[in-house]
């Protein structure tokens, strides 16, 4: 077989075939590039969808905690993986480049990389957040469920004014 083109099944591609060969995947270092592309862009899905899930519950929590700390942390959380979203967003952009740009497709992965590990960082902030909202609350809720908060620095502290529980409208 001739060195030209890929062999498929045991014949070569006919030329009309080796014109519609894409011109990115010609160039060895441009599919690498696009190879790494592939990997942000898919770890890049893979952070927005837990993302949503994460907006979701904290959307869902906070309409039924009342207006304290409680709420501001889980606010705060939410804003943070609103950020995060919107720079994973700003990775997932469609960019074709011809052969000759390789350094500035090289740029593009970088600054695609520097993005990912920002919101990534967001997010595992909003985790933390929730993570430390979800303890305190469920301390709380267990102190109080069994007496042992009635008066004091803990009943103000698990109170409505500063980190309540989900039954303050009970």
């Amino acid at each position: 077989m001739a060195s030209k083109g890929r062999v498929v099944s045991g014949r070569q591609p006919g030329r009309r075939r080796m014109k519609d060969t894409v011109f990115e995947t010609a160039d060895d270092n441009v599919r690498s590039l696009y190879q790494l592309l592939n990997i942000i862009d898919g770890k890049a899905s893979a952070l927005l969808s837990f993302n949503a899930l994460l907006l979701a519950a904290i959307s869902i929590w906070l309409g039924y905690v009342p207006q304290n700390y409680l709420h501001l942390f889980l606010d705060l959380a939410f804003l943070a993986l609103l950020a995060s979203c919107f720079l994973l967003l700003r990775i997932i952009w469609l960019h074709w480049s011809r052969p000759k740009e390789t350094a500035k497709l090289d740029v593009l992965r970088k600054v695609r990389t520097a993005r990912y590990r920002f919101s990534w960082v967001l997010s595992m902030i909003a985790v933390v957040v929730v993570s430390a909202v979800s303890v305190v609350h469920t301390v709380g809720t267990g102190l109080k469920a069994f007496g042992h908060c009635q008066s004091g620095p803990c009943a103000h502290f698990f109170g409505p004014e500063v980190f309540g529980n989900l039954d303050h409208g009970r």
